[in-house]
């Protein structure tokens, strides 16, 4: 019967120690899988089939930019619209819609309706002109008469006064008058060009026709706008710096625009041409214009453009792009937070406020996030997705 204890107090210690161990790793399991831990735990099992490496991140100089939106816009003086300034009526269209025309070119013909009114109006302002010239003459006459008695002190300084006020008014009269009968005779000249009354409206510049649905016989008002003239060559683009970006502009800075069609994107590259000298008045902005490099291809004015500042080069740690794990909208990356008892922690962190390129990525706040600590450099798409996996489990 003695004989019997000691083997009964050796299984009971055994059993003891067994229920130890197995509370343990049912406790270190949890841990582990707990859905509130901020870490994916690996075992070194897991790192070696994966070959999951990480390290610290490199540091690259970087082009600091800046992201806005642009429109294409032209500039002064690069489009133009032609109307008459008689009544009219239309004989002649040479030119269509979309066709380009060189400056000086006829586009339409026109019967002036008031070709002999004017030459009546001319005539009678001639006629004004002659008198005003008439009245002139006798008002300066009376002038120097009054600067006679002047000298003489027989009259006063009033009468003086008086006399040279009519001869300054009836000069700037008749001035006004002979700068009114150049114009007309300009009209005049024009319209003689062609048999009387009939004269062909010229492209005030070279450009691109728009805006024309005339049909021919159509009557026409003074100053009715007939088609516009738009030279696209000559294409701008503006954009709107918010007031925190408006310290690192400068004229001359280097702009990539980038243009979206059913083609895809086409690029262009600009320059900082003008900053606008005040902000708006219930905004925070400014307009800044941009002069493209070269157009190869043509431009209609009110296009959306992405544009992209270069504001001169940094360095900056970055992450490859297989330190990264993208889930739904946002992506991630991997700190080493711990290693302990063969396991290995891995804190996600969320890649925020990002710029792309062509093999690795940039953001600001990867410093501030890792705090020295080092990073998943390769395999993060599996650490991530045996995360995801874990808890869709």
């Amino acid at each position: 019967m003695k004989s019997i204890y000691p083997f009964l107090l050796v299984a009971s210690l055994m059993f003891s120690l067994s229920a130890c161990e197995t509370e343990e790793h049912k406790a270190a399991e949890e841990q582990t899988a707990s859905p509130e831990s901020p870490y994916i735990v690996w075992t070194d099992a897991q790192l070696k089939q994966s070959k999951l490496e990480w390290g610290q991140p490199q540091e690259h100089q970087l082009e600091n930019s800046i992201k806005l939106g642009a429109y294409s816009r032209l500039p002064e003086g690069a489009k133009a619209s032609l109307s008459v300034e008689l009544p009219g009526k239309l004989l002649g269209i040479r030119k269509q819609e979309g066709e380009y025309v060189q400056k000086g070119e006829a586009i339409l013909q026109i019967e002036s309706l008031g070709y002999q009114q004017l030459l009546l109006a001319n005539s009678q302002l001639e006629r004004q002109i002659a008198e005003a010239e008439q009245a002139l003459f006798y008002l300066e006459k009376a002038l120097q008469r009054q600067e006679a008695l002047a000298k003489e002190q027989i009259n006063s300084g009033k009468a003086l006064e008086q006399a040279q006020l009519e001869v300054d008014k009836a000069k700037a009269s008749l001035a006004g008058m002979k700068k009114e009968l150049s114009i007309r005779q300009n009209q005049l000249h024009q319209f003689s060009s062609a048999q009387a009354g009939h004269y062909w409206l010229q492209a005030p510049i070279s450009g691109y026709i728009s805006e024309l649905d005339l049909s021919l016989g159509q009557s026409l008002s003074a100053g009715q706008p007939l088609l516009s003239i738009v030279d696209n060559k000559k294409m701008q683009a503006e954009l709107e710096v918010f007031e925190k970006d408006w310290p690192l502009l400068e004229e001359g800075q280097k702009v990539d625009l980038s243009l979206a069609g059913p083609m895809g994107k086409r690029k262009l590259r600009a320059k900082v041409l003008r900053l606008g000298q005040a902000f708006g008045a219930n905004k925070k902005s400014i307009s800044v214009r941009l002069a493209l490099d070269s157009l190869p291809f043509n431009l209609v004015e009110g296009l959306y453009m992405e544009a992209q500042l270069h504001l001169g080069q940094q360095k900056a740690l970055v992450l490859p792009s297989s330190a990264i794990y993208q889930l739904g909208e946002q992506a991630y990356y991997y700190a080493l937070a711990k290693t302990e008892n063969g396991q290995h922690f891995f804190e996600p962190l969320p890649l925020v406020d990002a710029q792309q390129y062509d093999d690795f990525y940039y953001s600001p706040k990867i410093s501030e996030q890792l705090k020295g600590r080092a990073v998943v450099l390769q395999g993060a798409y599996y650490l991530g997705a045996s995360a995801n996996t874990e808890e869709g489990e």
